[in-house]
């Protein structure tokens, strides 16, 4: 309905200052720590790949792994690229995506291969990194 226009309508307009707003507290975050030449200011765009994954990764939920977290959040920074993190202490490290080095579309997969890994391992899991090629689901460390 009209409602949700003009929530888009503000979200498109909010600034930092408008952080505590309604409309921005309900907009999911992402830190990103990546070094960039040229800084994101208001109304710059993303590139599409990165769109793209941060669309799948923000749309993940514990529900949707099987798991007992109550808060996930995402990251990137310059060594692991895209990082989930549990407020359960586990980080799961999806990687970087480039044309030529992953696409966007191997993120399903990663999130089927975190969720089969919580589902044994999650009291235990401390950090996995997912990686689905040659039949590999992920290398992880474990707590204790």
């Amino acid at each position: 309905g009209e409602g949700a226009a003009d929530e888009d309508a503000a979200a498109e307009r909010a600034t930092p200052a408008d952080q505590d707003s309604p409309v921005t507290a309900a907009l999911p975050l992402v830190e990103d720590d990546r070094l960039v030449a040229e800084p994101l200011r208001v109304g710059s765009r993303l590139p599409e790949i990165d769109l793209a994954v941060m669309r799948q990764l923000l749309a993940v939920t514990p529900e949707l792994l099987g798991s007992e977290s109550t808060d996930l959040s995402l990251r990137i920074d310059q060594l692991d690229g895209y990082v989930l993190r549990s407020d359960l202490g586990w980080q799961a490290v999806f990687g970087h995506y480039s044309p030529t080095l992953q696409a966007p579309d191997t993120v399903p997969r990663q999130v089927q291969c975190l969720a089969w890994l919580l589902a044994s391992r999650e009291a235990k899991l401390e950090r996995v990194r997912l990686s689905v090629a040659d039949d590999i689901c992920g290398t992880f460390t474990r707590h204790g």
